[in-house]
């Protein structure tokens, strides 16, 4: 690979360089943020490919995008992102495509041979394309796929930040990389602020203290100028609805909330259509929506501070986030209230001895991942259970039952082959490098100045503010209080979810049914849960919570017989608990494996009998389970063990045994059954005491067969005032319309 730099001056941009993308070339542009890539992109490539698909990681920066070159302005530019999906004029289109992921693998089963062979595809933030795949692998794989066969011959990716130990784990290849430099770039100040008293809520009282300050400052200054914005990063949707609460209810302010929730809203939509935060908002709350989604082009006079809240940015997205600025050049603080530490350490010794546990980790798994997904089809897994299986479900199978012992899916499935996933690997490495990042100060400091060389980094330690105790409050106040919406919503959710289809001539055998009707509905409509629960017929307390119930009736009833079982799940607030173990009792073949051993032995002493299980028997349980399984299945986990893959697991060769510690065991067995873990913090009295098999004693669809002579069939489900069958959901009370609710919607 053949490498350039270029120099710009402090007026110039990219489109002033007359830089030239060569045909049938994969090639590679890192320039820093505010360089003009945008312009780049948009402008100047349609005058040398007459087809221009440009791939960007969000809908946000779509909608961007589509506001700057709206069609009616031109007619070369098209934009694709939720429910926008291309079709057939695509074939004849000469222009600039802006599409989001999901909406690849359909433009480029649009697109004419020609096409491909003249067009230019542009990989926007391509940093993503190894930082995204634990929770968007499945629009990824298709974009990685296609980029390592070169489907599109010419190939342009852009980033102001690439970190190559991480890139070329996705087996790109590159064959030319320009990077692009300013003569005199912005610098910008970092100051990390370790909180040593501190807690999750100490930060509150930092940003107070500054809005204090600033209210002190605008004494002196004229009306027009009275206004700073300050913009905070928070990684947690919930986190920032609490704290823009309680700016607003404190001190009055004007607060703006910025995530994927809001992202349609009036105020949040006009960020992102002006690039710029609107005059008199005092505070922007936002999650890591904002590192990419948009340019701000704010003036210095309208912007005070950055705060960044945690330890949850990895080193490119603070990067990113901070160059969201255009035009302001204003302090950025990284509050942190857990620890991080001083070193006299050489910061790139610690980073070579990095990378390599990294290299040595993933090019392990990758052969190991590789070898399995290529022999998907011989593994024999008992999918009676599944009414038609194919490759998808074997998939599934194989990514469920190591997802708990390596982190990540292993496998993915595209165009009918089981393949390597290669995006939720890499993004299991961006994790773990997201982690080492806040090892120490130093580190930090130095991994920053790879991407930002003049930027001033600073560290203070603050060893006096604790938390206030009226902060304390109000935030334990908001928590109890959404604890009561969400427990006051578990009723309007499932009646919401029984009477929406609920018609004489739907007559469901299965919640699955019900749900499978509102699963479909959601796969063509983003927003279709959210608007059918504004819908008017629906007298609603709380939005936001009807609609988080309602969407885990829908999951949970894929998974779970009964609305008794159904509703005491909500009550007990347990579904993330619950959406593990469902997943594992369907497809992780050695959970299947140890339920049905102990459903088909003498379940008895499990279900009533308070059997208990200590750290050598969980040892012995999970060894045989692992052989039993190999042995079924054909699954090579001899081989994966002897790769010391799985920590906590190492193959005995003398006695040709596994040797599983005893907390990997049974913490293993804590998790997917119902048991009280005792002396969990003295390892060598713990033991686990069975309380049941399943967890919470819940009817499990996958586990029917053999929870069924051990179950006691539940009573009708009334609920206000109706009664419905507690297993299909049919109500059993006279219906007097025949119309459904959707039809009532789709006519109004």
């Amino acid at each position: 690979m053949s490498k350039k730099t270029f120099m710009l001056d402090k007026s110039q941009f990219l489109t002033h360089l007359g830089l030239k993308i060569p045909p049938n070339q994969s090639f590679f542009l890192i320039a820093p943020t505010g360089s003009g890539k945008t312009s780049f992109t948009m402008e100047d490539l349609n005058t040398q490919f007459e087809f221009v698909l440009i791939l960007v990681p969000t809908q946000a920066k779509v909608m961007e995008l589509e506001s700057e070159y709206p069609k009616v302005k031109c007619s070369k530019y098209l934009f694709f992102c939720g429910n926008k999906s291309p079709d057939e004029s695509i074939r004849s289109f000469k222009g600039v495509v802006v599409a989001t992921y999901d909406k690849f693998d359909k433009v480029i089963e649009l697109m004419t041979p020609l096409q491909k062979k003249k067009a230019l595809l542009v990989i926007d933030e391509s940093h993503k394309l190894y930082s995204a795949g634990s929770f968007r692998d499945s629009a990824l794989t298709p974009v990685i796929w296609h980029l390592q066969q070169r489907s599109i011959p010419s190939i342009l990716f852009l980033t102001a930040t690439k970190t190559n130990t991480l890139f070329e784990q996705l087996k790109i290849k590159i064959d030319q990389e320009y990077i692009i430099e300013h003569k005199n770039p912005i610098i910008r100040s970092i100051e990390v602020v370790s909180l040593l008293k501190g807690d999750q809520y100490t930060c509150v009282a930092m940003i107070e203290n500054r809005i204090k300050q600033l209210k002190k400052e605008y004494i002196s200054l004229p009306k027009d100028q009275r206004c700073k914005t300050i913009i905070v990063r928070v990684n947690s949707r919930e986190k920032c609805d609490n704290l823009q609460r309680y700016f607003e209810d404190k001190f009055k302010l004007k607060c703006l909330v910025v995530h994927s929730k809001s992202k349609n809203n009036v105020d949040v939509r006009e960020i992102f259509e002006t690039q710029k935060i609107p005059k008199g908002v005092d505070i922007v709350f936002t999650t890591s929506i904002m590192d990419e989604a948009v340019n701000l082009k704010n003036e210095q006079i309208e912007v005070d501070s950055i705060f960044v809240l945690g330890k949850q940015a990895h080193v490119e997205e603070l990067v990113q986030f901070i160059g969201r600025l255009r035009l302001a050049n204003v302090p950025c603080y990284l509050l942190l209230h857990t620890e991080i530490c001083r070193t006299h350490d050489d910061p790139s010794k610690i980073h070579e001895k990095h990378i390599k546990k990294l290299n040595d980790f993933i090019s392990r798994v990758n052969k190991i991942a590789e070898a399995l997904a290529s022999l998907a089809e011989d593994y024999e897994f008992d999918l009676q259970d599944i009414e038609k299986p194919n490759i998808y479900d074997k998939v599934n199978r194989m990514n469920e039952s190591f997802k708990e012992w390596f982190g990540c899916k292993l496998f993915a499935v595209y165009k009918g082959k089981s393949l390597e996933n290669i995006a939720s690997l890499v993004s299991t490495l961006y994790q773990i490098d997201a982690g080492q990042f806040y090892s120490s100060f130093e580190y930090l400091k130095w991994r920053i100045q790879k991407f930002l060389p003049n930027c001033k980094i600073s560290y203070a330690e603050n060893k006096t503010l604790e938390t206030p105790q009226d902060i304390k409050d109000f935030f334990n106040e908001q928590k109890s209080n959404a604890e009561q919406a969400y427990a006051e919503s578990i009723d309007t959710g499932i009646e919401i979810f029984l009477k929406h289809f609920q018609t004489i001539n739907f007559k469901p055998e299965s919640l699955k049914d019900i749900s499978s009707k509102f699963i479909k509905n959601k796969q063509q409509d983003e927003a279709y849960i959210e608007d059918l629960v504004w819908h008017k017929d629906y007298q609603v307390r709380h939005y936001e919570e009807v609609s988080q119930v309602l969407n885990e009736t829908i999951y949970l009833s894929q998974h779970i017989t009964n609305l008794h079982d159904i509703r005491e799940i909500l009550t007990q607030k347990k579904f993330r608990e619950i959406l593990k173990v469902t997943e594992a009792y369907a497809n992780n073949e050695f959970i299947r494996h140890i339920v049905k051993q102990l459903y088909g032995s003498n379940p008895n002493k499990y279900l009533h009998g308070h059997y208990t299980l200590n750290g050598v028997q969980a040892s012995k349980l999970l060894s045989k389970t692992i052989k039993a399984v190999q042995d079924q299945t054909h699954l090579p986990m001899r081989t994966i063990i002897k790769e010391n893959l799985i920590k906590g697991m190492r193959y005995d060769y003398k006695t040709d045994a596994f040797d599983i510690t005893e907390s990997k065991a049974l913490n293993f067995l804590a998790a997917y059954f119902e048991v009280k873990d005792k002396n969990k913090n003295k390892p060598e009295r713990r033991y686990l005491e069975f309380q049941g098999i399943a967890v919470g004693g819940f009817e499990y669809l996958s586990l029917k067969d053999l929870q069924a002579p051990h179950l006691i069939a539940k009573e009708k489900f009334i609920l206000n005032e109706k009664t419905y069958d507690a297993y299909s959901g049919q109500c059993l009370t006279k219906l007097t319309r025949t119309l459904s609710m959707e039809d009532l919607y789709n006519e109004l």
